[in-house]
């Protein structure tokens, strides 16, 4: 059930990912597709063993499969983590790494066709006997992700300390990675201690695979919930702040459309449903009415702000210069944004003043 909840989170993952792609897509947003893609394959495959034996037609192949689709997931994102150490990656480092992944998933399909494995179906690929091949096969596998996942834990560090607290989503996301690998190596060293003890301490080797397996699970979870994190966050936090922008800017969007009825935008229902829309429509209509405003010279305010808000307290149709000369020019959106959500602040705060 725990895999089956796996494979949802990290296709909800790979789903947004391909929802947000905008132009043609780079060698990292290739590299960080496949890996989600590869443990959504890989953690499928190992959710009934059995039945995809059964449904494919050939004994014990479910677990090569979903190796094999592990090892492609452990090539891509170690090509990830190259684009993000280098600002220009090198196709040489990167052609490096795919090979030794190909290298890879090609010993163990091949030592999976030499184990004498193929006459009689196991539920489970672990309960196949200790053949030399099959145990070559396992070590191989374990081992190549030791330094595929120290690299990935080596990464999410170093860029967590270069990343600012205003990118909160980043931040998440390198630490629930960066944990789950370091808890997947331990992981991966605890499968390799139980094929060393197979033998000698074959119930001890049972035990050991099992707190493996849980660690395994967690250490999947953390790592799509730190893919769903860079995905997933920035859009969250982006609605929050439509939100956010939407109710505080109401009263004096109201009093603006009040005072200058023709600066009113027509309201698709489009934006109706869009509150980022909402919000860029609102800041758009109050930075007209600002220019339609006429400040009279009667207003004893200094402040820009006090200024413009003693403006739109008075009435209509009084002589002026207009409001929007009184306050800075933004140079950037956010600074506009910026401006019109502190004049929405001191007009809300001067109304509750008055009453």
């Amino acid at each position: 059930m725990l895999w089956l909840v796996i494979v949802l989170a990290v296709c909800g993952a790979v789903g947004i990912r391909l929802a947000t792609l905008r132009g043609r897509p780079q060698v990292w947003w290739w590299s960080f597709t496949l890996a989600l893609l590869g443990i959504v394959v890989g953690s499928a495959l190992l959710v009934d063993e059995a039945g995809v034996n059964q449904a494919l037609g050939v004994t014990n192949v479910a677990y090569l499969l979903s190796n094999l689709s592990f090892v492609v997931a452990g090539g891509s994102v170690t090509i990830y983590v190259h684009t993000l150490r280098r600002e220009h990656p090198s196709a040489a480092v990167m052609t490096v790494h795919a090979t030794s992944a190909a290298l890879v998933t090609a010993t163990i399909a091949v030592g999976w066709l030499l184990a004498p494995i193929h006459d009689v179906s196991y539920p489970r690929f672990r309960q196949v006997p200790p053949y030399p091949q099959s145990l070559a096969y396992d070590w191989l596998f374990h081992l190549y992700f030791l330094p595929v996942l120290t690299n990935v834990a080596v990464c999410c560090v170093q860029l967590v300390r270069r990343t600012g607290p205003n990118d909160p989503a980043r931040r998440l996301g390198l630490l629930l990675i960066g944990a789950a690998s370091s808890l997947d190596i331990v992981a991966h060293l605890l499968y390799l201690a139980r094929l060393a003890l197979r033998l000698q301490a074959p119930a001890l080797a049972v035990k050991v695979a099992a707190v493996a397996d849980v660690l395994t699970l967690v250490a999947v979870l953390g790592i799509a919930a730190g893919a769903g994190a860079f995905l997933a966050v920035p859009q969250l936090l982006a609605l929050l702040r439509a939100w956010y922008l939407v109710n505080r800017l109401r009263p004096l969007w109201l009093r603006t459309r009040e005072l200058h009825p023709s600066v009113a935008l027509p309201r698709p229902r489009l934006v109706r449903h869009s509150p980022a829309l909402q919000a860029e429509r609102m800041i758009t209509e109050i930075t007209d009415g600002l220019r339609l405003l006429a400040v009279p010279d009667s207003v004893g305010a200094t402040d820009p702000y006090d200024v413009v808000v003693a403006a739109l307290r008075c009435p209509p149709g009084l002589g002026g210069g207009p409001a929007s000369s009184r306050l800075p020019t933004p140079a950037t959106r956010l600074e506009e944004e910026e401006q019109v959500l502190n004049l929405a602040r001191r007009y809300v705060g001067d109304l509750a003043h008055a009453s």
